[in-house]
């Protein structure tokens, strides 16, 4: 019988172990997939600017419906981005995702007790509905900054991109413009009037 305790020690010490080793293997595997470099895919200028740049810049006013389901097959994703090479096969630009993956900024996003908010528009809406809805806005103003962080930058680069075709200036063709994409650009509203 004395044995009995040491036995589950042992299996105890064995299971740890085994358990200890899967958890490792787990980890590993997790890191190994996050750190995975996803290949983007590429596209010639030319062809981006001959088939897709109008898609871009006005999709509901594009009469070939087929643009979309093409553009996922180049890019394998509505969130994946998409290189744009030169005449040389260098990166020239790139295209970012179709959809925007929404982040949160923790930061900001800590600054909210939505427990609180959520009373205080009940409590509110005791009163009435428009001093309800009106807290709930001046509440919550501040949450799509922290939400929306990378709309930002993705609207900049499509604004970088469509500024280097812009040729509204003095009949500059695209080649000549090919030093002004920047994230700088101020975006344009026609990408989103859909």
């Amino acid at each position: 019988m004395q044995n009995a305790p040491n036995n589950l020690a042992d299996i105890a010490e064995t299971e740890a172990k085994r358990l200890e080793t899967v958890t490792n293997e787990a980890i590993d595997e997790i890191d190994e997939l996050l750190n995975a470099s996803i290949e983007k895919a590429v596209i010639p200028e030319d062809v981006f600017v001959e088939y897709f740049l109008d898609y871009f810049r006005d999709p509901a006013g594009q009469k070939n419906t087929t643009l979309p389901s093409k553009w996922l097959e180049i890019s394998g994703g509505p969130y994946n981005e998409v290189d744009v090479l030169d005449n040389k096969g260098n990166v020239a630009y790139t295209v970012p995702s179709l959809f925007i993956t929404p982040t949160v900024d923790a930061r900001l996003i800590a600054r909210y007790d939505f427990s609180d908010i959520a009373a205080n528009y009940n409590m509110q809406m005791k009163i009435t509905s428009t001093s309800a809805q009106n807290y709930l806005s001046s509440a919550l103003s501040g949450v799509p900054d922290a939400v929306m962080t990378d709309a930002r930058r993705h609207i900049a680069k499509l604004a970088a991109i469509f500024a280097r075709y812009d040729t509204s200036d003095s009949g500059v063709t695209a080649s000549d413009n090919s030093n002004k994409v920047t994230t700088d650009a101020k975006p344009t509203a026609s990408m989103f009037d859909m």
